[in-house]
């Protein structure tokens, strides 16, 4: 007889908090993972404290300010290939309940950041809900000769995964 599989919904206190090797896999991790590829932090969940995250309200739900982050580099290069060793590993995965991306553009010229966040929400019966914020702020009040200031952007970025890997039958990892 086949058996169902059931997701459970995110739940912050119950959220997968737990280190992996690339891949999902358990623990202990070769040695030279984190040497060689450009993602093997990715795979290990860091506290909102430790990043100073704040909670990211979605459409769907209120998702910790901390996860599984990927970040990106400066170079396009290098920010290619984390990416792709993400999804040649399945980082996003049935257990993903949300990913973020998130950086700050600044304008030189015009004196303005630029706060991007993107949203994709994955709820437990399937399906994906996005949502986007574009802030843009002056932080210093210099406007240019005229009084007007240019929306023209410039690069920073990271990428934050929420994930809950337990099933709903049995409340443990599926791990």
């Amino acid at each position: 007889m086949n058996e169902t599989k059931c997701y459970k919904n995110y739940n912050e206190p119950d959220e997968e908090t737990g280190a992996f090797c690339i891949g999902w896999k358990a623990g202990p991790c070769d040695d030279k993972e984190s040497i060689y590829d450009f993602s093997s932090a990715a795979w290990n969940f860091t506290l909102a404290f430790d990043i100073w995250g704040i909670p990211i309200a979605g459409r769907y739900n209120l998702y910790g300010g901390g996860g599984y982050i990927a970040k990106l580099d400066v170079n396009m290069l290098v920010s290619q290939k984390i990416v792709n060793e993400l999804y040649l590993n399945s980082w996003i995965d049935r257990h993903t309940r949300a990913v973020a991306l998130e950086f700050t553009l600044y304008c030189l010229q015009a004196n303005i950041f630029t706060y991007n966040m993107f949203l994709v929400e994955f709820p437990e019966t399937g399906g994906a809900f996005v949502y986007y914020g574009i802030h843009p702020m002056n932080v210093y009040q210099h406007v240019g000769p005229m009084g007007l200031r240019a929306d023209i952007h410039c690069v920073h970025g990271g990428v934050h995964g929420y994930d809950h890997r337990h099933d709903c039958a049995t409340k443990e990892s599926v791990f």
